[in-house]
């Protein structure tokens, strides 16, 4: 089998998948998920992708900004023209048939509060809070129905954690 690359991410129930939320992982088994792939990255003839913001904790980063992006760098569009902050967060913040998508990303109260990371009481005092963002938005909401409160997957609960791997892709002959 051709693997060039293996895209990870995390599984986050709502809509038709709200019933399934006992099939999540829990924290120390994204911690697990993680550690395992930090040891093989390098080791393996494809590109390993993850964009997680637990995962960015793993990784040395050449930007101070990292994390979720929800709010910062992102937004989606559906085809009825509902503007979400995220694809992972199914919670209108606007209409492009009805609202001018400037001040949706501006001045949604939403939109603002994600942006804020103080807002995220939880992680306010965790070593963390500037790597991760507080982790997923998308997840806190799908498996706890709180936006603003940490990342029920978080298995980071403040301690240091190894660092100084990259992402480069090794290929192994």
């Amino acid at each position: 089998m051709d693997i060039t690359r293996l895209a990870v991410g995390r599984f986050i129930p709502f809509g038709l998948d709200e019933g399934f939320r006992d099939q999540a992982l829990e924290a120390s088994e994204v911690e697990s998920l993680f550690t395992i792939l930090s040891e093989i990255e390098g080791h393996v003839d494809f590109e390993l992708s993850c964009k997680d913001p637990l995962w960015a904790i793993r990784k040395d980063r050449d930007h101070v900004y990292s994390g979720c992006s929800v709010g910062n760098f992102l937004l989606d569009v559906l085809v009825d023209g509902t503007v979400l902050p995220c694809r992972r967060l199914p919670i209108p913040v606007g209409n492009m048939n009805q609202d001018r998508l400037v001040d949706v990303w501006l001045f949604s109260p939403l939109m603002r509060s994600l942006r804020n990371r103080e807002d995220l009481e939880e992680c306010r005092a965790c070593l963390h809070i500037n790597t991760c963002g507080g982790g997923c938005r998308g997840v806190a909401w799908g498996l706890a129905n709180e936006l603003l409160k940490r990342d029920p997957q978080c298995f980071l609960d403040s301690k240091p954690i190894k660092t100084g791997l990259d992402r480069r892709i090794v290929k192994i002959s």
